[in-house]
């Protein structure tokens, strides 16, 4: 019930035993006979050096501390290992240890942590923003004065134009950045779907443009509103277009015509419950089959080391369940990933 496990080892006789709690958050049968290599085995790749050295320096002082990662089949569970080492005139001869599973704690401060984070990163884009506007909006001021002359040579006129059409492209730019900057988190209103999306949409466009991705929109009007949390659900936008960028330049790092997301909306019943169902495609690097259970569960996660977090979708999850909503998602490894989006109908 507390998620503690023990084991000892008889240094004598190298005898290891551990309990079936042990066995449990190892993710391995309470039959199996527990061995050192067993348990490095179930380490994560990235702490398994760490592990190593701080055990055998817990021989020499007799004391072993230490929180670190378990890798069972791609889910992630972080563990706190304790263990005290019996020394016989400096030799050890015993060692009696704890295993604490503090996955559920490590999840509650990431998610913190992620939300202090865009918090701080709100503040940031708000700063930057400001600075932003008011040259911009002069280069763009000038540049219309000029534009308006009478007497303008056409070479001169097309480039004027390109100035003021770009320089109102930063300003959307600045404007969307501003708003997820000033946005309440814990505030519900009734939003348009269509609002709700483009906003995260300005801001991938220009990552997409460079990357080579195509885009396709398909928001019809007329779509019911959802009672929601603006910036919580624009989060939820953001996280399943990034995971397509990443999936797409992952299958396609050179520029290519397959490179594409489609974001679609539709309104759908079930019963006499009305619901707005958003669909996030990309045929990029897609999901192994294997991993589609695990993919929401935190900390478990496809990407590179220091890419991804592993919170992503658990945390996407978490919000539109919040919402009333869910999240399903449907996957071929190579092929493509679509992202399934439900939330009420309000």
């Amino acid at each position: 019930m507390s998620g503690v496990g023990t084991w000892e080892v008889d240094l004598i006789s190298g005898a290891l035993s551990w309990s079936a709690e042990n066995c449990r958050i190892f993710g391995v049968p309470e039959q199996t006979a527990p061995t050192y290599e067993l348990f490095l085995g179930k380490v994560h790749p990235d702490d398994r050096e760490k592990v190593i050295h701080h055990y055998e320096e817990a021989l020499r002082t007799g004391l072993f501390a230490i929180e670190y990662r378990l890798n069972l089949d791609g889910e992630i569970r972080w563990v706190h290992g304790k263990a005290n080492v019996a020394l016989d005139n400096g030799k050890p001869i015993y060692v009696l240890g704890f295993t604490h599973d503090i996955t559920e704690r490590k999840t509650s401060q990431q998610a913190q942590l992620l939300s202090s984070q865009l918090s701080a990163l709100g503040e940031v884009a708000a700063g930057v923003a400001h600075e932003i506007n008011n040259p911009i909006t002069g280069i763009i001021n000038c540049a219309q004065i000029v534009l308006n002359r009478a007497k303008v040579d056409p070479g001169e006129q097309e480039a004027l134009i390109r100035i003021v059409k770009e320089g109102d492209r930063i300003a959307s730019i600045v404007s969307n950045l501003l708003n997820f900057a000033q946005k309440d988190r814990t505030h519900m209103e009734l939003l348009s779907l269509g609002d709700l999306v483009s906003g995260p949409v300005q801001l991938f466009v220009q990552m997409f443009m460079k990357d080579g991705i195509q885009f396709e929109f398909d928001i019809p009007d007329g779509l019911p509103c959802i009672l929601g949390n603006q910036m919580q659900l624009e989060q939820v936008i953001l996280n399943m277009l990034s995971n397509a960028r990443h999936a797409l330049n992952k299958k396609y790092p050179e520029l290519s015509d397959h490179k594409l997301v489609s974001v679609s909306a539709r309104k759908r019943d079930k019963g006499e419950q009305h619901y707005i169902e958003v669909s996030v495609r990309d045929n990029g690097s897609g999901i192994p089959s294997a991993h589609l259970e695990k993919i929401f569960q935190p900390f478990f996660t496809t990407k590179a080391a220091g890419v991804g977090t592993g919170l992503g979708l658990s945390i996407s999850r978490e919000i539109l369940q919040n919402h009333g909503g869910n999240i399903s998602i449907d996957s071929l490894e190579g092929e493509y990933t679509h992202v399934t989006i439900l939330l009420p109908a309000s």
